[in-house]
């Protein structure tokens, strides 16, 4: 992706329906500097925004991302040369470049028959539906005896398993085909075999390409937080391995590592990687991206929607989940009466937080509460020691909460916090 060439096809559409950047902005909720900053190719629209741009221009994503109105040919339809994505030829078989054109004859979003196995619906799932392609769920031990036939490429979400070796066969042969299988945490395909699943926490998710060959709208050295996840090591590469994305430890960075491309992959670990043209293989846990809070939001959103374009040919055209923690109240605070109010209940959502720790109702301390890390699926973990520290500050969260309110009770538990403090948790 060009983000140049996105920056100018953007500003010539906004052109042509006669807005100003600051008319465009009030259209997609955004302001008139992050517009500019699209024209000027210093940015790249977020994965919410796109779906609203594309509607409001008449085109495709495709043609957002490749700056080209004509890009993609009918905004129905979608440039892709596997022979996956063709229609069948007159004799049955796939469409190859001697029978079909991989441009004029290319198989529409309905058309498409994406295999999704999984032993549960997670957030990429949801995504790949919004797709509009003929997406098919189904266990994995339902596949074993499936017919895999009809499907044109396959996401296989194994949670650390080990393919039924007949499953992993059929897959295998489909494959061979052309057809595009996509893994996340599994433990062996065709060749490649990892080791056991180990904790990511104090490694670093490092984006290790870039160009036409790299991830629209992420730069080598972005750096991805995929939380408290497991990840399944490779034993050894294998020809064809392309890394996209690389596990690094020891790296002072918050949103970017100034590194190059060596740099970032030497004594790394993969986290994606292709293998030629119809594999990708992701060595951690991803699905549930938006569950597990996954960050940053706009990064995680792009590299997911060329993950699911790899394997259907489209981006999404539907929008992303809702995001599980916000930032923004979406009141209007400059309003008096309304900032009043949000503060009130900004105030009564912390005692109740810190209600859930208690011990004892206060008299056995408090719990430390929540911490950091937060599972794959979701669950934030807690720390359920008591703390003199924690108690002390509970003490005075109530303290002041009893002054403000006049509620006697918050008074009797910074009472009996405080009594812990300076009594059994005095040394």
């Amino acid at each position: 992706m060009d983000l140049k060439k996105t920056g100018i096809f953007i500003r010539e559409e906004r052109k042509r329906l006669n807005l100003s950047q600051k008319q465009l902005g009030e259209r997609l909720s955004v302001t008139d500097k992050a517009v500019s900053k699209w024209e000027r190719g210093l940015a790249f629209p977020d994965v919410d925004v796109l779906n609203s741009l594309a509607q409001l221009f008449h085109c495709s994503v495709q043609n957002i991302f490749d700056g080209d109105f004509r890009s993609s040919g009918e905004t129905d339809h979608v440039r892709f040369s596997q022979n996956a994505f063709l229609p069948p030829a007159a004799d049955g078989k796939s469409g190859t470049e001697d029978n079909a054109d991989p441009v004029t004859r290319p198989k529409s979003r309905s058309q498409i028959e994406c295999l999704v196995l999984s032993d549960g619906e997670s957030d990429l799932t949801d995504v790949l539906a919004g797709c509009g392609v003929k997406l098919t769920r189904m266990k994995l031990e339902d596949g074993v005896n499936a017919d895999l036939s009809a499907f044109d490429s396959y996401v296989i979400i194994a949670d650390g398993k080990v393919l039924d070796p007949c499953l992993r066969v059929r897959l295998e042969n489909e494959n061979a085909k052309g057809k595009r299988i996509f893994t996340e945490a599994l433990n062996s395909w065709d060749g490649i075999y990892s080791a056991a699943p180990a904790d990511t926490t104090r490694s670093r998710l490092v984006v290790a390409v870039s160009g036409e060959s790299g991830i629209p709208g992420l730069e080598p050295g972005d750096l991805l937080d995929d939380q408290s996840n497991r990840m399944m090591q490779p034993w050894y590469a294998v020809p064809g391995m392309k890394v996209l994305l690389a596990y690094r430890d020891h790296v002072i960075a918050h949103r970017h590592w100034d590194a190059t491309a060596d740099e970032i992959l030497s004594n790394s670990r993969p986290g994606l990687w292709t293998i030629g043209d119809n594999v990708m293989m992701c060595s951690f846990e991803l699905r549930n991206f938006n569950r597990a809070r996954f960050s940053p939001r706009r990064s995680w959103q792009l590299l997911i929607s060329y993950i699911v374009h790899w394997i259907t040919g489209y981006y999404p055209s539907e929008p992303f989940p809702e995001p599980v923690v916000r930032h923004r109240s979406g009141f209007d605070l400059t309003d008096d009466t309304v900032f009043e109010q949000c503060r009130k209940d900004a105030v009564e959502r912390g005692i109740s937080w810190l209600r859930r720790y208690l011990v004892n109702g206060g008299r056995g301390g408090i719990r430390e509460g929540l911490n950091h890390n937060i599972t794959p699926d979701g669950e934030q973990l807690t720390a359920g020691a008591v703390r003199t520290d924690c108690s002390g500050e509970a003490a005075g969260a109530f303290r002041f909460y009893a002054y403000a309110t006049g509620k006697k009770e918050s008074g009797v538990i910074a009472d009996d916090l405080s009594d812990f403090v300076t009594g059994p948790m005095t040394v």
